[in-house]
């Protein structure tokens, strides 16, 4: 590259960097989950440039040596937006930074918190979806968010974990547990035994229709939600929905599971194809945000699904 293209590009990068960074910032609603754990609810939508790429919840917890983060959020501008708002309660450092999983609202704002010191960790096949995914990811951000993309990249976990690892920072112990494939294949959830406190991540949902991808394994979800009942959380905060408890999450997650599994179940015993899915009624999951854009391809996934298992 010849010194004055190099010179011409190195000067606005840093200009893009320094604009995003003096973009105002989010005003963030947090939410007291309990004494010390806070979250932020996440927009029940699909990602778009008015919510910023905050369709997620963004949770952290306050201890006497350190804060931990749940998601770093989907871009630097969010991930900053954050951090203010944890400024704002104290004055500790975050430490580190739970990838829920490897989706890019989990794992795309890895880059402001490695700057600010924090080690990112993660579930295992977590990362290995990251590396399938995080570029499609953030250029998918990059065109949607614009300006407020400009000084974000992608870092991967310093560290990752196989199925449990334990966090003590003073007095509080935090445990990060991967009950197994459910939502996406290295889900972690974090759990707070002290308070029983558990910020679930995507193995949870309510009040937002379940998304299912290529690498979602809802037989595998089930079980995974039995290992996760175990722990008799008192208090839960889904991967997407506001804070609820173990009761609201069964009946809306293990509800609608195994309700598609058991009708298209059915379909394949009779020999139909895929096209019948489109026919189980699903209606009573109707007023559920996203329902329109997601009940057809969630139909079809756990046909195909299935399918392979028969």
């Amino acid at each position: 590259m010849k010194l004055k293209h190099w010179l011409t590009l190195s000067a606005a990068l840093m200009t893009q960097t320094v604009f995003a960074k003096d973009l105002p910032l989010m005003d963030m609603n947090v939410q007291t989950v309990a004494p010390n754990i806070y979250t932020v609810i996440g927009a029940k939508s699909n990602p778009t440039f008015e919510n910023k790429g905050l369709n997620n919840n963004l949770s952290f917890i306050v201890t006497s040596d350190g804060v931990v983060v749940v998601n770093a959020a989907d871009n630097n501008w969010l991930a900053r937006s954050l951090h203010a708002e944890i400024k704002q309660i104290t004055d500790q450092p975050v430490k580190y930074v739970i990838n829920e999983n490897g989706q890019g609202h989990a794992m795309l704002g890895n880059g402001y918190w490695k700057d600010q010191g924090a080690t990112i960790i993660a579930q295992e096949k977590a990362l290995a979806l990251m590396n399938s995914h995080a570029q499609a990811d953030f250029e998918g951000m990059k065109r949607m968010m614009g300006e407020y993309a400009m000084d974000t990249r992608i870092e991967l976990p310093d560290e990752t974990f196989a199925d449990s690892r334990t966090l003590k920072l003073g007095d509080t112990e935090i445990e990060l547990i991967w009950f197994g494939k459910a939502h996406s294949p290295g889900g972690a959830s974090v759990w707070i035994p002290s308070q029983k406190v558990l910020i679930a991540g995507d193995i949870a949902y309510h009040q937002r229709m379940i998304a299912l991808f290529s690498y979602s394994n809802t037989k595998e979800w089930l079980i995974s939600w039995e290992n996760m009942e175990k722990l008799n959380a008192e208090i839960v905060v889904p991967g997407h929905g506001d804070i609820t408890d173990m009761k609201t999450i069964r009946e809306f997650t293990v509800g609608y599971l195994s309700y598609m599994r058991e009708k298209v179940g059915e379909l394949i015993d009779d020999g139909a194809d895929m096209t019948e899915a489109y026919n189980i009624d699903q209606t009573q999951w109707k007023e559920v945000n996203v329902y329109d854009l997601l009940w057809r391809k969630n139909a079809s996934r756990i046909f195909m699904e299935m399918e392979m298992d028969f």
